[in-house]
């Protein structure tokens, strides 16, 4: 269900204008493929000037001018990845991907340092390192602080800060064991949890993770008397961005205003059998982009040949598209 979720968080944000004038080969000043990559060699070894580069690689990234390269240092060569804007002539650095070694930057010092993790008579910091991920076509970075328990060499800790506001968005503790099968629990700060509970003010918070800059939280919640697993979204400033979750019901027993609409296309339609009261159906509810979508499928059996089915609808139940019947050969 995730995919179905960050494709509409993108479809939206491509209607959105772009913050930044990407590449053209065919610009007013004359600029062609060489030229370009003359600018960005040029004005990366001049941002880089500290350090002697190799391995140096561009690629185009959503209307940025990636380079990925080897640093050398005075204790270990890294690698790192920086993010470029063509203007004409010039191309200015936006951001680069980097290992920090174990200095903690200052933006995130007041909220790493309110943690117990800030205390060096129980947590080592082992590794900083700034991180960038895609949200649409904007760029979104992160520091990512690993850490070692001081009293207990098995227990890793990760926390994740927003890069511009210096938030604390999340942190994790693993405990390793001998078999390398790990444990994992995450720490949900009251922000938050705030959040959580004024969608769903009776919600029991399972876990949570950071992907692609969005902070996923799974629930359990109570919606008419089924207790339901519910998969929340939210940005890095705890804005509720929508939630997906699945309910398994009978064909008999589905809610009203879905099978009024399902078995009236059945009705309408003879060619394809209908399913019977005692089949699965699994109804997937998505809420995005202050729009809901309901996915309906269902598989079933009738005269020996099993169906599968796939209706979509939008907040109305009204049917969207065509739906799908396929025969499972």
């Amino acid at each position: 269900m995730m995919n179905k979720f960050k494709s509409a968080i993108l479809v939206a944000t491509m209607a959105m204008p772009l913050l930044f004038v990407s590449c053209d080969d065919n610009n007013d000043n004359g600029g062609n493929n060489e030229n370009i990559s003359n600018i960005l060699q040029e004005q990366l070894l001049e941002d880089y000037a500290q350090y002697s580069l190799s391995n140096i690689k561009w690629e185009k990234q959503q209307g940025y001018e990636v380079a990925s390269f080897t640093a050398s240092t005075k204790s270990a060569p890294i690698t790192m990845s920086a993010w470029y804007q063509l203007q004409g002539d010039n191309a200015e650095l936006l951001m680069d991907s980097r290992n920090l070694g174990v200095s903690i930057p200052e933006i995130i010092k007041p909220a790493f340092n309110a943690t117990v993790y800030s205390n060096t008579t129980l947590w080592r910091v082992e590794e900083v390192e700034l991180e960038q991920d895609y949200v649409g076509f904007e760029l979104a970075s992160t520091y990512e602080v690993e850490l070692q328990s001081v009293t207990n060499t098995n227990l890793e800790a990760e926390l994740i800060f927003d890069a511009k506001t210096g938030l604390l968005l999340l942190s994790t503790e693993e405990m390793g064991s001998d078999n390398d099968s790990d444990t994992e629990s995450i720490f949900i700060n009251q922000e938050l949890r705030d959040a959580v509970l004024a969608k769903y003010p009776t919600a029991t918070i399972i876990n949570a993770e950071l992907e692609d800059h969005i902070i996923e939280v799974n629930v359990i919640v109570e919606i008419k008397n089924i207790r339901t697993e519910i998969e929340m979204f939210f940005s890095p400033t705890y804005d509720y961005l929508g939630e997906e979750f699945e309910t398994n019901y009978t064909y008999a027993t589905m809610p009203s205003e879905f099978s009024t609409v399902v078995g009236g296309w059945y009705a309408a339609h003879p060619k394809y059998p209908a399913p019977v009261g005692t089949d699965i159906v699994v109804i997937s509810t998505e809420f995005t982009v202050g729009l809901y979508f309901y996915d309906v499928e269902i598989e079933y059996v009738s005269n020996n040949v099993k169906y599968e089915a796939e209706f979509a609808l939008n907040y109305d139940y009204v049917i969207i598209g065509d739906p799908s019947v396929e025969i499972d050969d």
